[in-house]
């Protein structure tokens, strides 16, 4: 009987043991269980954050950009047990045993208190970013990363050689209709020559002058250290009596494969965008550097000259796929598109195979993303 007893008591020794064992390995697991669900909601957030601000920038309202900038979560497992017993050696009155008692107790406790810090962005520096129009070294990083460059192109950029991409999208939904179809031709066109290995965007590094000749005896030490903060350096003239401040700058060019020189695609994206036909490469530049003249309208030229959006001028561009109801345009505020007929213009005609927000009245099941606006549920479908 007692070595029963006792055995039972190890038993149970042990079990509280292997207890108490879990619960300091808690820290682990919880970080296991807690941290994908952390970063999927924080995902999910942001994804629903900027379809929202799509939606508003449709009905012409002000987005509202809030950051995370710190989740920080406190975990705490309590765990305790007792084990208690008799042991009973006589024998009762009546002839019988009194049976040995075993007692075993235990507790456990879990807790979580997560605290999540927000950020309303805002301010000079934020608007700055927003607004200032992107530049070409942005745009190259963008077709660097993977980006197929005809959709690189159609979201940042609002010219090239004079053909426009809807500049007016850059801002609240205009009521005339965009004009695009001669840029649509040749984005396509590049990437039609892109996908038959007879075009591609490439990089090049060169050194560009960005002052006028300076005497050398004119330049400091405080001068050339100011130059290395912006990546500058000075460097000898060809009499070696002045310097110029240079600086490093990526160039993105476009390279035309020399057998592609005869094909009908090149021969009209080079009409499209008025460029020479005695040279197999063009730099993409900003407006200051182009030969391209808005007034003269030349042909014959050497570079492609790009009018680009700011990152908020791209968010205005995308709004224009979100689809409203009636209602909304016939109620405002959201703005009704004509065009030169007085029809009704259909924004997917430029936007449907880039980006689609659907709206209904109930919440969608197929959403991969779902946000309720005004009364309507706004979402992107999951294929």
């Amino acid at each position: 009987m007692h070595g029963s007893f006792f055995r039972s008591v190890l038993l149970a020794g042990m079990t509280m043991m292997m207890a108490a064992s879990v619960g300091c390995q808690m820290g682990p697991q919880a970080l296991k269980m807690g941290h994908p669900q952390y970063a999927s909601a924080a995902r999910s957030i942001l994804d629903e954050q900027m379809l929202l601000n799509l939606v508003r920038l449709r009905y012409r309202q002000s987005p509202v950009w809030l950051e995370v900038t710190s989740i920080s979560s406190q975990f705490t497992f309590d765990a305790s047990g007792e084990i208690s017993g008799t042991v009973t050696e006589n024998v009762s009155q009546g002839g019988g045993i009194n049976p040995d008692l075993l007692r075993i107790s235990g507790n456990t406790g879990y807790s979580e208190r997560p605290t999540i810090t927000y950020n309303l962005l805002g301010g000079e520096d934020f608007l700055k970013r927003v607004l200032t129009p992107l530049s070409v070294e942005n745009i190259s990083l963008l077709a660097e990363s993977g980006w197929r460059g005809d959709r690189v192109f159609r979201l940042t950029v609002e010219r090239m050689n004079g053909l426009s991409n809807a500049p007016r999208a850059s801002g609240p939904t205009p009521r005339r209709a965009p004009q695009y179809q001669q840029f649509l031709e040749a984005v396509d066109l590049m990437q039609f020559l892109a996908d038959q290995d007879l075009l591609t965007f490439e990089f090049d590094t060169r050194i560009r002058t960005i002052s006028d000749p300076l005497p050398v005896s004119k330049i400091s030490a405080g001068d050339l250290i100011d130059a290395a903060k912006i990546g500058g350096e000075f460097k000898y003239n060809n009499d070696q009596t002045e310097m110029s401040l240079t600086q490093e700058q990526r160039v993105l060019f476009m390279r035309l494969a020399y057998r592609a020189t005869e094909t009908e695609g090149v021969a009209r994206l080079r009409d499209l965008l008025h460029l020479s036909d005695d040279r197999l490469r063009y730099d993409i530049v900003d407006p200051a550097l182009a030969d391209f003249d808005p007034i003269e309208n030349d042909n014959g030229l050497g570079n492609v000259a790009i009018d680009t959006r700011s990152l908020m001028g791209v968010l205005y561009y995308l709004s224009n796929a979100v689809s409203v109801p009636d209602e909304a345009m016939d109620r405002g505020p959201a703005t009704r598109t004509l065009d030169e007929g007085g029809e009704l213009f259909d924004w997917h005609e430029l936007l449907n195979d880039l980006f689609v927000v659907h709206h209904s009245r109930s919440q969608p099941i197929d959403a991969a993303i779902a946000v309720p606006y005004r009364g309507w549920w706004y979402y992107i479908r999951s294929d």
